[in-house]
């Protein structure tokens, strides 16, 4: 390709124009990238939230007859979720009826560890079990410590992906409106 061609070709865009395009995309890409942690992180809560609810009742009724295998194991079926890293089910007296914990701590790579500044490491969530009123007055409680790092990173390949993508629409845009306007002024 000759330099006709490449004159032709670009329409004019300067070296400064390439720059300020690349600039602003990248600006627009990390504002993007924060509100998508932001919303990963709020849909990881309502679905650690949902899980609670879809256990309170069996968790109840754990607690209600003193089963503490039943509480083992609903505290050890919530650590199927690689992000939960501990579940406890409490008694009415705040005993400790089933529990769960993993064992090791994760292994962060650098976008994970990045994430990790926008998001808390471990939060825990915990929710009144409320038993029925004619069997007991007491209530106990389930709590979920769960790793928003590493719930969010589960879904780094599609943010990545939009982040691209926004980067690439970002420069292309920001340089057809550089190149129209520099034909305009011509």
């Amino acid at each position: 390709m000759n330099e006709s061609n490449t004159n032709s070709v670009l329409g004019g865009i300067t070296a400064k124009a390439i720059l300020f395009a690349a600039l602003a995309a990248v600006i627009l890409t990390l504002i993007q990238f924060f509100l998508e942690v932001q919303q990963a992180k709020g849909r990881t809560a309502a679905g650690v939230e949902g899980l609670i609810m879809s256990l309170e009742k069996p968790a109840a009724r754990a607690v209600l007859i003193l089963d503490a295998e039943l509480a083992h194991d609903i505290a050890g079926g919530l650590l199927e979720h690689r992000f939960i890293t501990e579940a406890r089910i409490f008694e009415d007296h705040n005993v400790v009826l089933g529990e769960a914990k993993r064992s090791s701590g994760a292994k962060y790579s650098m976008l994970q560890s990045i994430v990790g500044l926008f998001v808390g490491l471990d939060t825990e969530v915990s929710r009144e079990l409320v038993l029925p009123e004619s069997m007991s007055e007491a209530t106990g409680e389930i709590r979920v410590s769960f790793n928003e790092r590493q719930a969010v990173t589960s879904e780094l390949g599609g943010i990545c992906v939009r982040l691209f993508l926004t980067f690439l629409i970002a420069v292309i845009a920001i340089l057809a409106v550089h190149a129209h306007l520099s034909r305009r002024n011509n």
